[in-house]
């Protein structure tokens, strides 16, 4: 190696013993991972009640059915038609990239194991000089320092992954790897299919940060067998990795635990009760068994040919002697199962159901004699508070990868990008994203910035609505044409109606009607407001959110 060379095998070592004492020291979770990816697959595989796995399905279709959407704000007038271009832009990047599958399999990760993790890399090996990649990160290979709560926070952050040997060596053929095997090292999740590790070889990503002329500055070094691979400081990237400065890995996690980026998951909090549901269950299901099988005593003095007794299909059964007494042959009787089991399984069931917050009506039922829409819908919303809470902090999180992707974006585009975009009308319309020049006449997404880099608000909503949603939403559009608040000349009475709702696109409507579009009739030429009993109500309502009588 070069001796003029920053980083050497030197550093290797000392990052690989960074990485030892990381890994003891989160070995607490490392083991409650396992643990429960162990618990969860033999549910699928040993058998039992599906309660759990119920509320965790539930969960996961309500992420999906909020399938995230981002909208790019800015914050200076002149970001304007940038930030509307990149609203267009990112969901074509994303979705190019699968984004859809990694949101899936974190949600997934999120609700069993308390965590999941993305992480927002930029790929050269991409068409078109490369592309961002926006990956499910495994917490089992991902390292930090253990006791932050913000990985942030963290000194360094390891990413471990194995890797075939030979590919390995063919890759970086200059490298003189030891031909030790290290392919088993690192914990893993147990499989139905057994991998052999001893030709495989652990390949570490080592991230750290410096502090260069008062900016943080994100650095990086691949190692693997104890062999530098690769130094960002050694390919002269004084600006570091990635502009941004932070570590490209965001967790997102379901129940917060203190001095951890992660939390508890679904199974650590519900786990013991489905078990004790379990055996109640099978208890319950053990009895009805043996009260379904009929058995007999039989007095050995009985003289009954039992190979004819137990064949259903003989109409005559011989028996030796001149008297068959009822002594001779007597039915078993199991004892009925004991009302208060049944009781308490239907209690830990409800527990189960009520702690992971997926209760009847959430699933669609309309127990209780509740038949009404508007009540299913009301209570429907009521019981989803829960699933609303892990969105809103899976939205969080989201907007950090957003804000990473356009950094990333910003950074690694060096050719003219041409996207096409399909819109509302199901109409194609095409959107350009021009590389970045460093100076201050820069070209940033195809507009003129300053020499400071814009920065923009990320707004997430949800792309994906479910179908109820969309009929409630059906429904609202058709009681607001019955009440007549389109009218040309109730268009003043219908934006303060609009005003005062919240629902999803209120916002365009409200757009359309303040410019006339769905009337068709000048301001000037509106009558004055008429003042029937309906726009009477909205001044009521008005007068008493100002104070007024």
């Amino acid at each position: 190696m070069n001796n003029e060379a920053i980083i050497t095998d030197r550093d290797v070592w000392r990052g690989t013993e960074i990485l030892e004492r990381y890994k003891r020291g989160r070995s607490a979770l490392t083991s409650r991972l396992l643990n429960n990816e162990k618990w969860w697959r033999d549910r699928m595989t040993k058998g039992g009640t599906g309660w759990l796995f119920n509320a965790v399905a539930s969960k996961h279709a309500d992420a999906m059915d909020n399938y995230p959407s981002p909208v790019i704000l800015p914050r200076e007038e002149s970001d304007t038609e940038a930030a509307s271009a990149l609203s267009e832009v990112l969901p074509v990047i994303l979705g190019n990239g699968g984004f859809e599958s990694v949101y899936s399999d974190v949600w997934y990760d999120k609700l069993k194991y308390g965590a999941g993790c993305y992480g927002v890399f930029w790929n050269p090996s991409k068409p078109h000089d490369g592309e961002v990649d926006v990956v499910r990160v495994d917490l089992l290979g991902l390292f930090w320092e253990p006791g932050v709560t913000d990985i942030e926070d963290s000194e360094n952050v390891f990413l471990t992954k194995t890797v075939r040997t030979e590919r390995l060596m063919a890759d970086y053929p200059d490298i003189d790897f030891p031909s030790v095997p290290d392919g088993s090292d690192g914990a893993k999740y147990l499989s139905d299919e057994v991998r052999d590790d001893s030709e495989r070889t652990v390949v570490v990503d080592w991230y750290y940060k410096k502090r260069v002329g008062g900016k943080t500055v994100l650095h990086f070094i691949k190692f693997a067998r104890g062999k530098l691979i690769y130094s960002s400081e050694n390919a002269g990237l004084d600006g570091g990795l990635y502009a941004h400065g932070r570590f490209p890995f965001f967790i997102d996690r379901l129940y917060p635990m203190p001095q951890s980026p992660c939390g508890y998951g679904m199974i650590d909090v519900m786990k013991d009760t489905q078990e004790q549901i379990d055996r109640l269950s099978s208890a319950i299901v053990k009895n009805a068994e043996l009260a379904s099988s009929v058995r007999y005593f039989m007095r050995t003095d009985g003289s009954i040919n039992e190979e004819e007794f137990a064949d259903f299909t003989k109409p005559f059964v011989h028996v030796q002697g001149a008297r068959l007494g009822e002594d001779s042959l007597r039915r078993i009787t199991p004892p009925s199962p004991d009302p208060g089991a049944i009781a308490v399984m239907k209690t830990k069931i409800d527990e189960l159901k009520e702690t992971s917050g997926t209760r009847d009506f959430t699933q669609g039922s309309t127990v209780g004699g509740v038949t009404a829409a508007s009540a299913i819908a009301a209570l429907q919303e009521a019981g989803n508070k829960c699933s609303r809470d892990m969105i809103s902090a899976t939205y969080r999180v989201f907007g950090e990868v957003v804000k990473t992707v356009i950094s990333v974006i910003r950074e690694k585009y060096t050719v003219e990008r041409v996207f096409r975009i399909l819109g509302d009308d199901g109409r194609y319309s095409f959107v350009t994203l021009y590389p970045v020049q460093k100076r201050g006449d820069s070209v940033v997404f195809g507009h003129a910035f300053s020499s400071v880099e814009p920065d923009f608000d990320i707004s997430v909503s949800a792309e994906k609505r479910s179908p109820f949603a969309r009929v409630t939403q059906n429904e609202l559009a058709k009681e607001f044409y019955a009440m007549g608040l389109f009218a040309p000349e109730r268009r003043r009475e219908a934006v303060a109606c609009v005003s005062m709702m919240d629902f999803e696109g209120k916002d365009a409507l409200l757009r359309r009607l303040t410019e006339g579009e769905l009337s068709g009739v000048p301001e000037k030429s509106l009558p004055t407001p008429v003042t029937d009993a309906a726009a009477d109500a909205i001044k009521r309502a008005l007068g008493a959110q100002t104070g007024g009588v």
